[in-house]
């Protein structure tokens, strides 16, 4: 059975700002500088909109600890079961809940993505679930290397769907914030093919 947690037992997911300040994901704003991935470099992008947030309800999340080779020290993120990530090995995105002891995500040490592994995994339950939109659909959440996106399996889909959305919010605006969890374009993509089974293929 999972343990059920809040941010303050594992600590709260960041992300950074321009100004090199760590913030709570929970407290990020439309608009928001943060860094992400762009291809093999790091970056600084605007937060275009909040795909999804949810402060109230429980979600499944596992807590990867991770060691830290380089600083000889053990690492601990905690992450949406549904979430996609990226292991170092391969190009191609995972879901959270897919990785394995001894697997090596890309985590953020200064300026650099390096290799870091997996020793050890525990499912949680958990509080706070939020995920912004970035024009790189990446984000680097307390120094992981993650996607924007949970649910949808293919990230590089995700994000060719999502070009209109990105492109409806650029002209917009980033100062229009939305109010609800999810506008019509995130409903329509979310729930027809999660009632349709399509959303496997995403």
């Amino acid at each position: 059975m999972a343990k059920r947690a809040t941010n303050s037992d594992y600590g709260q997911s960041t992300v950074q700002t321009r100004n090199g300040k760590n913030i709570s994901l929970s407290n990020v704003q439309i608009g928001e500088e943060i860094l992400v991935q762009e291809g093999n470099k790091l970056i600084i992008e605007p937060i275009y909109d909040i795909i999804h947030s949810e402060k109230s309800k429980f979600y499944r999340f596992i807590h990867l600890t991770v060691f830290k080779h380089h600083q000889n020290s053990t690492y601990s993120i905690g992450i949406s079961l549904k979430y996609l990530i990226f292991k170092y090995e391969i190009s191609t995105s995972v879901f959270a809940s897919e990785i394995q002891l001894g697997d090596h995500l890309q985590l953020v040490n200064q300026d650099e993505i390096i290799p870091e592994k997996i020793i050890q995994i525990d499912e949680i339950i958990s509080q706070d679930f939020s995920a912004p939109l970035t024009p790189s659909s990446t984000n680097i959440v307390n120094n992981l290397v993650s996607s924007n996106y949970a649910e949808a399996r293919n990230h590089h889909l995700a994000h060719l769907v999502m070009q209109p959305h990105r492109l409806w919010r650029f002209i917009l605006g980033l100062k229009q914030i939305i109010q609800t969890d999810f506008d019509w374009y995130i409903s329509i993509l979310y729930y027809f093919p999660h009632k349709t089974r399509l959303l496997h293929i995403l």
